[in-house]
């Protein structure tokens, strides 16, 4: 970075993809498998620390994170501590599968994806009216027993994935979360829907 612009090797750093799609799975998922996450230990401090790979169960993959952006959440979970020391955040991510559980039919290792919030509870009130994303029963995605993507791997589950398009740089496509945020707000403004004043699940972000 030079006089506040990117570089041509900068660049070409930033949209290089991962390399640890290349890891050897039995290394991902043995015993002792450590990496590397920014965990937020309160007082506004959130230095990087090795923690163990999270392990992909039932319906689980395990992501080797390309980016993630800094969602303006994040800032507050750090700076005002709305969140609880030991997390790792991050929710706005891009990446590879490099190891997945049973009952993954449909991944495989080295697909290129994005996460998302996934399915909601179907019962609450948000759900109901089509609103899955601001499901009033699920945590937040850095929540456990998930952690976030400040982090080398993380593990979700595969309703969470959406499959990243061919010669769609993952740089970009770690911006699919904030993207989809910002026109649902707009869709939620137009004229015979449904305002945030009036919405079923206001107060609550989607973001």
């Amino acid at each position: 970075m030079r006089g506040g612009a990117i570089t041509g090797a900068a660049r070409a750093r930033a949209a290089a993809p991962v390399t640890d799609a290349a890891r050897p799975v039995d290394e991902l998922t043995g015993a002792g498998a450590t990496m590397l996450a920014a965990v937020y230990e309160g007082d506004r401090s959130m230095p990087v620390r090795t923690l163990p790979v999270p392990q992909p169960g039932e319906g689980e993959v395990l992501l080797a994170v390309s980016h993630c952006g800094i969602c303006g959440s994040d800032l507050h979970f750090v700076v005002e501590g709305w969140s609880a020391p030991g997390t790792v955040h991050g929710h706005e991510y891009s990446g590879v599968i490099v190891a997945t559980g049973p009952g993954t039919d449909g991944w495989a290792i080295g697909d290129r994806v994005a996460g998302g919030p996934g399915r909601g509870c179907g019962e609450c009130r948000p759900c109901t009216a089509g609103l899955a994303h601001l499901c009033t029963r699920r945590g937040w995605a850095e929540e456990a027993p998930y952690q976030g993507a400040f982090a080398t791997y993380k593990r979700l589950p595969v309703d969470q994935l959406f499959r990243v398009p061919d010669g769609l740089d993952l740089r970009w496509a770690a911006l699919a979360e904030p993207v989809a945020v910002r026109c649902a707000g707009c869709a939620a403004r137009a004229p015979g829907r449904a305002t945030a004043s009036s919405s079923p699940a206001r107060g609550r972000s989607a973001c």
